[in-house]
């Protein structure tokens, strides 16, 4: 009994020193294991083997790689104030561009390392870019009498892909006890000794160099950056050893070919040799056939043999290898690199730049994050804590803003009339449009040329509407109660409250905007109207959400309204299904952006006024201020309701009318006082003919010019007529033709 108590009072007692077990201890365990009692650690793989492997597609993809990552600016940042010190700090410095700062925090669709965002966090946007020539841009740049920065850096990119590790070794001034050099320390000659299990140092030092001259490297003297290695926390895993297997396929596929072409990969030719020649005359023969014909540029020769030999051809084919397609697929994933960039001659440009973009983002910035925490964590210290403490390393975003800030930035350009479609179709790499129409300077698309015709400001401002159809709707209810009736009223009436309210907001919003760049503005310049133009449409997808909600509702109740015209009852109308969606997604971004357009040519036309005149800032302010009663105002934002929901209120009766399946076209039914083209159109639809519910007369297709009973011309340039309304305040509407 008393022995059983010993046992686990000392069972507890180890288990106390487990818990309490130092990191030393723990780093020794580690070590221990790891080691295997070794006095130092050989490479878990033949390093030596990697690099004699960069060659073929290996060489042509790593090499991409560290190119791209080797030409990346380095930039050294500081902070403008040191806490330690409490002095400036004696650099010259300029301020970061805002675009950069965001790039810094981590703001933009790619993030710089964990390391250089923790120090903007930490200096709190009180740092700038060192812009002399200070000694660790200096040291980095030519780090040693055989090598450029370039080169240091490209070779540490290599060997880190190749092994999973680079090393570096600083040398340091005798004086200033800073780096004066680095030098690379090629991979596959260093090995790591790790630190003694009693003093618990992860490691001692590093052996460097060939078997007939090594070195011995301090743990100090040398810098290790590797790459994450499941199997091993000492050293790296390379993309030679994780790709193994497909390179050899590849180094087979090459000795095989190379056989083929020098006559080598299997024979012709069976010589069938009759019996009693011995063994020594069979392999002269051997011989002599072999030196004859083994080279390529021996095809073509004869031989001539005695009657005791017969030649017999061979007519099997060679045996099929791994093509070589899915090897190159198979390395540039292993290696991390497009295959478009392997493949010269792919011909889909799309493909090329979407995985030039994906390459850069998830493969080139994560690479250079890590290498970028290596010099912060490793590097920079060497200059002493006064620079580590209040300065950082970090490269530019490799994405320039990114292509999203890029495209963005050619549609505001291009909507602002500041470049031409086709400028920016060729930016892109698409071809060009016909230079009547790519080459004319657009605002939102409408052309420059056509902005500011109409004398007065209000001309044309509405004509991208169609009409009111809710007004009358009421009127054609008569056959429903009366309670039925006010209701319906009562619903269309809440639609156009609501869009008449949501379009009235947005239009304070953008009069307010552009009021507030010009209060910006001190003194008349040539980018007044870019500002104005900018702070209209910033809020175009705004203008697109708060409309869609308001349309459906038109939408569904204008369906529901002819669903119950019909004798029949019919299932409610789903304003969920396919071809409603359709219309609305559609439909929509063009309703905004013609709403848009009009406020841009408004702008414009009002910024063209006051340049011919030649007034003052105030004169613009003020000559857009009164546009608060046309442009900005009450009366437009109701003409807009009316005539849009009336739009969306006439498409519901099409879609409610094909749900019942027993309507099979439409006519047109004139309201009272109707005008010239509302007549023209209504004999066009009322001919002969029966149009289909979604036919549109080949006379009332978008662009083409209707002629009205009394002469009038009206350009039908916003889309094709499916049915009223025209025009604003058109009272017309559609009747179903029923089986």
């Amino acid at each position: 009994m008393p022995a059983t108590k010993a046992k686990r009072k000392a069972t507890r007692r180890r288990a106390v020193r487990t818990k309490k077990q130092t990191t030393s201890e723990k780093i020794r365990s580690s070590a221990g294991v790891i080691r295997g009692g070794r006095e130092r650690l050989q490479q878990p793989y033949s390093y030596d083997e990697a690099t004699r492997h960069y060659a073929s597609w290996v060489y042509k993809a790593l090499n991409i790689n560290a190119k791209a990552r080797a030409s990346q600016p380095l930039r050294l940042y500081v902070r403008k104030t040191s806490p330690v010190a409490g002095r400036s700090l004696m650099w010259d410095t300029r301020p970061l561009a805002k675009r950069a700062k965001r790039w810094l925090r981590g703001d933009a669709l790619a993030q710089p390392s964990l390391y250089v965002m923790r120090k903007g966090i930490e200096f709190a946007d009180d740092y700038e870019e060192v812009t002399e020539e200070h000694p660790i841009l200096d040291t980095l740049a030519r780090p040693n009498p055989a090598m450029t920065g370039t080169m240091l850096a490209e070779m540490q990119h290599l060997h880190y892909q190749l092994t999973g590790n680079s090393f570096v070794h600083p040398v340091l001034n005798l004086l200033t006890g800073a780096p004066s050099q680095f030098w690379p320390m090629l991979s596959h000659w260093v090995e790591i000794v790790p630190g003694a299990a009693e003093s618990g140092e992860w490691i001692k030092g590093y052996w460097y160099g060939g078997r007939r001259s090594r070195i011995f490297f301090e743990a100090e003297e040398a810098k290790h950056w590797r790459d994450i290695n499941p199997r091993d926390l000492y050293y790296g895993m390379g993309k030679v050893e994780a790709g193994w297997s497909v390179i050899q396929q590849n180094v087979a596929n090459h000795n095989y070919r190379t056989g083929l072409f020098r006559n080598f990969a299997r024979p012709d030719y069976l010589f069938i040799i009759k019996e009693g020649q011995s063994e020594e005359s069979i392999e002269r023969f051997e011989a002599d056939i072999e030196e004859r014909f083994r080279d390529s540029r021996d095809a073509g020769k004869f031989v001539t043999v005695t009657g005791d030999v017969a030649i017999q051809p061979m007519q099997w084919a060679p045996k099929d290898m791994v093509k070589t397609e899915e090897i190159v697929e198979e390395v540039a994933a292993i290696c991390d690199v497009p295959i478009t960039k392997l493949k010269a001659n792919d011909p889909n440009r799309a493909n090329a730049e979407q995985g030039d973009f994906d390459w850069v983002k998830d493969v080139t910035i994560p690479a250079l994050n890590g290498h970028e925490e290596f010099l912060n964590e490793y590097i920079l210290p060497l200059w002493g804590p006064e620079i580590a403490n209040n300065a950082f390393l970090a490269y530019d975003n490799p994405l320039p803003e990114n292509r999203q800030f890029d495209h963005t930035t050619r549609i505001e350009d291009a909507n602002a009339g500041l470049r031409t479609w086709n400028e920016v179709r060729n930016e892109q790499g698409l071809e060009s449009y016909a230079p009547e129409i790519g080459d004319v300077p657009r605002v939102n698309g409408v052309s420059v040329e056509d902005i500011g015709q109409p004398a007065d400001p209000l001309a044309g401002m509405f004509q991208f509407n169609h009409g009111d159809a809710f007004a009358k709707s009421q009127a054609e209810l008569r056959h429903k109660a009366p309670a039925e009736q006010d209701v319906r009223e009562g619903e269309a009436s809440a639609v156009v409250a609501s869009m008449r309210d949501v379009l009235a907001r947005i239009f304070q919003q953008q009069l307010a905007a552009v009021l507030a760049r010009l209060g910006g503005v001190k003194a008349a310049k040539a980018d007044e109207l870019t500002g104005m133009v900018s702070a209209v449409m910033e809020n175009t997808l705004l203008v697109e959400q708060q409309l869609r909600e308001d349309l459906l509702r038109a939408l569904g109740f204008g369906a529901d309204h002819a669903l119950g015209e019909l004798p029949d009852e019919y299932d409610p109308f789903d304003v969920t299904n396919p071809k409603v969606v359709e219309f609305v997604d559609q439909y929509v971004p063009r309703l905004a952006g013609a709403i848009q357009a009009e406020t841009l040519r408004s702008l414009q036309l009002t910024h063209s006024t006051w340049q011919r005149g030649g007034g003052s800032i105030a004169d613009l302010t003020q000559a857009v201020r009164a546009l608060n009663e046309t442009t900005f105002g009450p009366a437009r934002s109701e003409a807009i309701a009316r005539t849009e929901s009336a739009r969306a209120f006439v498409q519901g009766q099409v879609e409610g009318w094909e749900q019942s399946g027993v309507v099979t076209g439409k006519r047109w039914l004139l309201a009272p006082g109707a005008c010239e083209f509302c007549k023209q159109a209504a004999k066009i639809y009322n001919g002969r003919r029966q149009y289909g519910l979604r036919e549109t007369p080949d006379q009332l297709q978008q662009g083409t010019i209707l002629t009205g009973t009394d002469g009038g011309k009206m350009k039908l340039d916003y889309e094709g007529v499916a049915g009223p309304p025209l025009h604003p305040n058109d009272r017309c509407d559609l009747v179903p033709v029923v089986e």
